[in-house]
């Protein structure tokens, strides 16, 4: 007991000494202290309004990305591309500036632009966050075999089914690169891909288009 009592008093001997040595320094280099003071408050302002600014700047990027859907269910194609590439362009670092380059993407592939969703997807999949890639990729997958390019959509849909296999939107890709790679005439490859959609996916449209490429041929 009277060691721990001992150990006490010590410690709180050590914080004491502690304690005066840095009232004597403040004492003593009062301009520095002050200076630090204002340093740190100074800091504190900087990084608040960093803050504020960034919110801002987030908030004012996703008024624009709603007016561009708004643009779009409107069929007012142009003005919504061109407030588009304006948020990607200001507000790239922002999650609006994310979804812009992806909402693009998607309005020309819609429009059958695949030649130009192609490079909007490619672009929305450099930029995107974890849970945006998959729709990226997918979609590039999709616009690039439509435009013709198959090996550029089996190596997207490849990149995609690396990752993301459990995906919800994995039959669909799974069924982009079967039939990318039959276009391209890769058999082989092409029967692999149409029985793991078959065999991964039953009852489900993939796995009756599947069950129809699988049939021999009469």
């Amino acid at each position: 007991m009277s060691k721990h009592w001992a150990k006490e008093e010590l410690h709180h001997s050590f914080i004491a000494g502690q304690t005066d040595r840095f009232l004597n320094w403040l004492l003593t280099h009062r301009d520095y202290a002050l200076g630090g003071a204002i340093a740190v408050v100074a800091l504190g302002v900087l990084s608040f309004y960093f803050v504020v600014r960034h919110g801002r700047i987030t908030e004012v990027g996703w008024e624009k990305y709603f007016q561009a859907q708004q643009y779009a269910a409107a069929g007012k194609m142009d003005e919504s591309l061109k407030l588009l590439d304006d948020i990607s362009g200001k507000y790239s670092g922002s999650s609006a500036g994310t979804y812009a380059a992806l909402f693009k993407a998607d309005l020309l592939f819609d429009s059958g632009k695949f030649k130009e969703a192609a490079p909007a997807y490619q672009s929305a999949a450099a930029g995107a966050r974890q849970k945006l890639l998959p729709f990226a990729l997918s979609g590039l997958a999709a616009a690039l075999q439509a435009s013709g390019d198959y090996p550029g959509s089996i190596d997207a849909a490849n990149r995609f089914l690396d990752k993301y296999s459990a995906h919800f939107l994995a039959q669909q890709v799974y069924l982009t690169l079967a039939l990318s790679q039959e276009l391209s005439g890769k058999t082989a490859e092409a029967s692999s891909s149409y029985k793991k959609l078959r065999d991964l996916f039953p009852n489900t449209y993939g796995a009756e288009i599947a069950a129809f490429k699988l049939a021999p041929k009469k």
